[in-house]
């Protein structure tokens, strides 16, 4: 039996054992295959009288709980329309503040102040 080991996406070696079901390309461990599909996660609140597998932690998240679902792994369209889950809006990045060299200029004619 040939067992794939992980291949980083950012490069490097890893000897871990590669895993997944096949509905993606068996190419990273565990930590690695989460770091690679990071911007896929939905997040999810739990709304309906049964318990959801969450994909970082591996536990079972039941109803009032936020559980992380991979979209290619899991029916996320289905577990909506039955009612099972709400999906929750990403979470929108703060800006960065602004260096002193990035502010705003003084508009022509005004005084900087």
């Amino acid at each position: 039996m040939n067992i794939k080991t992980c291949k980083p996406a950012a490069g490097g070696d890893c000897y871990e054992p590669a895993v997944g079901t096949g509905k993606r390309p068996i190419l990273h461990c565990r930590p690695h295959y989460l770091e690679a599909i990071a911007d896929e996660i939905v997040r999810a609140e739990v709304i309906g009288d049964v318990e959801i597998t969450d994909v970082r932690t591996g536990k079972s998240v039941g109803r009032g709980g936020v559980v992380e679902l991979d979209p290619v792994e899991t029916a996320v369209v289905q577990l909506v329309y039955a009612r099972h889950i709400r999906v929750l809006p990403k979470p929108v990045p703060e800006p960065a503040p602004l260096a002193v060299d990035d502010a705003p200029a003084a508009k022509p004619g005004r005084k900087a102040g």
